[in-house]
């Protein structure tokens, strides 16, 4: 015998179906130890089971025994669109479902047909990829101006698919923010010279205490900047403790 579908997880509710390829047979099925019972419509699965299967036929010997098993899946949860989540109000929680457009350490940027938005987690998931879709819950709070889910947690779903959307740099709006897009009429050049070419225009590079900084203030600064700015150190790709933090500091003194 067969059954379909196949062994495996299924949805509660789901009717499995037992087929025979000998014309004629008569098929029984039980679970456990229980007495056989004659196939006679599909059997819905509503919770786990294991169901063993056997065809019988007058004149013939029965078949040999097979088992099928069959686990639930678990529920998905009811979730927000992400466009309600960026209208919520700060401190609010919501659980929202999206494709992954950016992993970046405690920070997993998704996206649904209504936005875009940060799931920021207290420790970086390991298991999340780009084009994976997530169901996430966290607390709606924004971070340097951008929206976020704080304190994230996740369950891996599927069903999302995004296209991109095509723009222009001049087009970009905050709403742009966390989503996946494609940039048209875009030359690539020698971007980080240009970048550092604009930046030397913008602000003149001098020692700090030409701006006004005295020695004395260099561990203040340090201390600072490795108390407030965890969130930033423990993202970098270099480590960063408070001395090397100090040290930077006193070489562009």
């Amino acid at each position: 015998p067969t059954a379909a579908p196949a062994s495996g997880e299924v949805k509660a509710g789901t009717q499995v179906t037992f087929s025979c390829a000998t014309e004629g047979a008569s098929i029984q099925y039980k679970t456990g130890s229980g007495d056989w019972t004659p196939y006679t419509a599909p059997v819905t699965v509503n919770e786990a089971v294991t169901f063993t299967v056997k065809a019988t036929k007058e004149g013939m010997t029965d078949s040999d025994e097979a088992t099928f098993s069959y686990t639930i899946q678990a529920e998905e949860p009811t979730y927000d669109t992400i466009a309600e989540a960026l209208a919520g109000e700060s401190g609010t929680t919501f659980t929202v479902k999206g494709v992954v457009t950016l992993v970046d350490g405690k920070n997993i940027y998704v996206q649904d047909a209504t936005g875009g938005i940060d799931l920021y987690f207290s420790t970086a998931p390991m298991d999340i990829a780009l084009g994976d879709t997530i169901v996430g819950t966290g607390t709606r709070t924004a971070y340097n101006g951008l929206p976020e889910l704080t304190g994230a947690t996740y369950e891996k779903s599927s069903g999302l698919t995004l296209t991109a959307k095509e723009t222009t740099i001049g087009e970009l709006t905050a709403a742009d923010v966390c989503t996946y897009i494609s940039l048209k009429g875009v030359e690539v050049t020698e971007v980080y010279d240009k970048i550092e070419d604009l930046l030397n225009h913008l602000v003149q590079k001098k020692p700090l205490h030409e701006y006004g900084m005295s020695e004395a203030q260099i561990a203040e600064f340090a201390d600072s900047v490795f108390e407030k700015q965890q969130r930033l150190l423990v993202n970098n790709f270099v480590p960063f403790d408070r001395d090397r933090i100090y040290k930077i500091y006193k070489e562009l003194y």
